[in-house]
């Protein structure tokens, strides 16, 4: 993961935690519906980080091929 992609990530994975932290403070409101759209943005953030592991980076992913072809 180059330095972009794993600031991308560190910030993905701060909203998450602010969403959390907005599903605890909306529920001790009585806000459900509050709470249950912040839920769906954190859980938003979190498959967005997993998507972005999982798929990696192209030119990373090339650079090691190339890499394996002249060893």
């Amino acid at each position: 993961m180059n330095r972009a992609a794993k600031q991308i990530d560190d910030r993905r994975a701060l909203a998450a935690q602010v969403a959390g932290k907005d599903i605890e403070t909306l529920m001790a409101h009585g806000d459900r519906d509050g709470a249950q759209r912040a839920r769906q943005e954190m859980e938003a953030q979190v498959v967005a980080r997993r998507a972005a592991r999982e798929a990696g980076c192209f030119f990373d992913i090339a650079g090691e091929r190339d890499a394996g072809c002249t060893r």
